[in-house]
């Protein structure tokens, strides 16, 4: 099933976001975050790596078009931002998000093997004798490595409400001359999109495939049987209405698990946890208790996800 999850940050309610030029790395000693925006104006990006500069263009367009698209806060262009303070306005976007690569490293690296040639030979009497050589040969692969560190940053306050640092890398296949290897950026080019979905995850909830498991009946019972079909076939309250009968008739345990699992995979949370609570109490089957724990957790990530809606609608009627 699909679940909504809640961002993994709060920003206390902000409204508006500004993702900032990202910085190479030839310029990575700036900390304060006024003089950051003042740098990234000036700063020449031509002079960077090319490659390096095609990745933090990806990564920076990717969480913008995310964001110009979410319901849960609104994008603002960073050149209003720029333009701001450099003529001493009023900051457009409630916080930041400003990154920069503290270490980008293209290494081409050399693999050498033994590679088996035949050659024929013609002896004195015309026959041909085969002879196994070992000549060595030269392959080479392309490694890129892209460290990041990336924050957001209340405007209002300067304070840093996130700072995080990762760490992408890749490489490439083996070829034969160093001239065929690709692109620094295209070898990254996929950890890329990876890095910008896992920043989004930060900022504004997400949804995410969550896998729910039924238990196997080992009675054979044959509407368990058919109950399970049902869920195959993604008809959820049909199947949980066979499962809960059949537990009511039967008492067995794995109907009234798969019961409850079905109440936790059509969102009804709180009828789950109680289904498997006095599941619990009936059986003291520890998997009841394991099942109890995922549900706890679901019931955890709603509250959160409620509350940070419920607080963007409390600031926007504001």
């Amino acid at each position: 099933v699909q679940v909504k999850r809640p961002a993994q940050l709060d920003l206390n309610g902000a409204k508006t976001i500004a993702v900032l030029p990202f910085r190479p790395y030839q310029i990575n000693d700036v900390v304060d975050v006024f003089s950051f925006i003042i740098d990234t104006i000036f700063f020449d990006y031509d002079k960077c790596n090319p490659d390096e500069k095609k990745c933090l263009d990806r990564l920076k367009n990717e969480i913008e078009i995310a964001l110009s698209k979410s319901p849960y806060i609104s994008l603002i262009n960073s050149s209003e931002v720029q333009r701001a303070i450099k003529n001493n306005y009023l900051n457009p976007a409630d916080v930041y998000l400003m990154g920069e690569v503290i270490n980008f490293c293209v290494n081409d690296i050399p693999h050498k093997t033994n590679v088996k040639v035949d050659y024929y030979d013609i002896d004195e009497e015309g026959n041909k004798k085969k002879r196994t050589e070992y000549e060595e040969k030269t392959e080479y692969s392309r490694n890129v490595r892209l460290e990041f560190v990336y924050q957001v940053v209340d405007s209002s306050t300067r304070k840093v409400i996130s700072y995080k640092s990762v760490n992408i890398s890749n490489e490439s296949y083996y070829y034969d001359s160093k001239s065929k290897l690709p692109s620094a950026y295209s070898i990254l080019e996929n950890r890329i999109v990876g890095l910008a979905k896992k920043i989004l995850q930060d900022l504004q909830p997400y949804t995410v495939n969550k896998s729910i498991s039924l238990l196997k009946d080992k009675s054979k019972n044959p509407d368990m049987k058919y109950a399970d079909k049902l869920a195959k076939n993604k008809l959820i309250n049909e199947s949980y209405d066979e499962f809960i009968r059949i537990y009511k008739e039967t008492e067995l345990f794995e109907a009234g698990y798969n019961a409850a699992s079905l109440q936790l995979a059509l969102g009804n949370l709180y009828t789950a946890k109680q289904m498997m609570e006095e599941l619990y109490i009936k059986t003291h089957d520890q998997r009841a208790i394991e099942a109890l724990s995922d549900i706890n957790n679901e019931i955890t990530q709603a509250q959160r996800l409620k509350n940070q809606i419920e607080q963007k609608e409390e600031y926007l009627d504001f």
